[in-house]
């Protein structure tokens, strides 16, 4: 809920920062400010991956959870105090950071403590909550001022964090680290006991990838690079759709356009129908399948934006 949050953050404030009254600037942001307010998250997202990818297997996944979870702490404390733009910009990089992180560490968590059979499952539900924290936000952005809004993202960054320190680390970890008594421990714990034998005997394997040239096997390898093809170009497709834009920017978007919805009660509905659809997909992805629930998604968003672009043309 918290990346759902941030990452949605700036539809309802954008408006906010452009009114006086609510605004915590003494001036009116131009548009280039209030663009660079809004995707700066994004910039500050880039680096965590990649500082993940070897601090996890270094300090372990519990660390990273949690430091992902500090730096959201920072930002929104660093937002909530915010009085140049500067600070607005910087505050919204490290919460950038931060959900760059998290992004990243709570799906390798949850699919290296999930048994094989519920991990896609539980992985889809991620994106469920993702979706509700989108949906606290606009629900509620027209009764909450700008600081209440930061401060709002200030609780539950603060709520994740305390609420990670008491989960325990990732079975792959302590395989990678050779610590057999502690994997055991952990898979008890998660109710895997009868894994451990299975667990166990990956050990080989996971140390042999953990110590390749993983940049260098990604290109080289022909059925990484069909991988590596795939994935990139799903992103890039989503990316293209313009769906960033629509949550950046809701509050001007649908103005722009003449709706005669209000920008967040317009998101409100976007966001339902997009929980509906993740609560779908976690009914669906088991039975038929990533790649049949990937086609469907695709051909009616395919449809609806056939469907607004004819009817806007007419």
């Amino acid at each position: 809920m918290s990346v759902g949050f941030s990452i949605s953050w700036s539809g309802p404030s954008v408006a906010k920062l452009q009114q006086k009254d609510n605004s915590p600037l003494p001036f009116i942001l131009t548009e280039t400010q209030v663009s660079l307010v809004a995707s700066l998250i994004y910039a500050g997202a880039l680096p965590g991956p990649y500082l993940m990818g070897w601090l996890s297997n270094t300090k372990g996944r519990k660390p990273c959870v949690l430091l992902g979870g500090a730096f959201g702490i920072i930002g929104y404390t660093l937002l909530a105090l915010a009085n140049t733009v500067m600070m607005l910009y910087f505050a919204r990089m490290i919460i950038g950071l931060g959900v760059g992180c998290l992004v990243v560490m709570i799906l390798v968590y949850v699919g290296e403590i999930a048994s094989t059979g519920i991990r896609g499952t539980l992985l889809t539900v991620v994106g469920l909550f993702t979706t509700s924290g989108s949906i606290a936000l606009y629900s509620n952005a027209s009764f909450l001022s700008y600081y209440e809004t930061a401060y709002a993202g200030l609780a539950l960054f603060t709520m994740f964090t305390l609420c990670a320190l008491m989960i325990p680390e990732s079975p792959i970890y302590h395989v990678l680290k050779g610590n057999e008594e502690a994997l055991k421990n952990v898979l008890q714990e998660l109710g895997r006991s009868g894994d451990i034998n299975e667990v166990i005997s990956s050990k080989n394997e996971f140390s042999v990838t953990s110590n390749k040239q993983d940049w260098k096997d990604l290109v080289t390898l022909r059925s990484n690079r069909r991988s590596l093809f795939l994935s990139l170009t799903i992103n890039v497709l989503q990316a293209s759709s313009g769906v960033l834009a629509v949550v950046f920017f809701s509050s001007i978007i649908f103005e722009i356009a003449g709706s005669p919805l209000n920008g967040d009660v317009a998101m409100i509905i976007i966001l339902c129908l997009q929980l509906l659809g993740t609560g779908l997909a976690v009914l669906l992805i088991e039975i038929l399948g990533r790649r049949v629930v990937l086609y469907a998604s695709s051909l009616m968003c395919s449809l609806a934006m056939v469907g607004i672009d004819t009817t806007v043309g007419c």
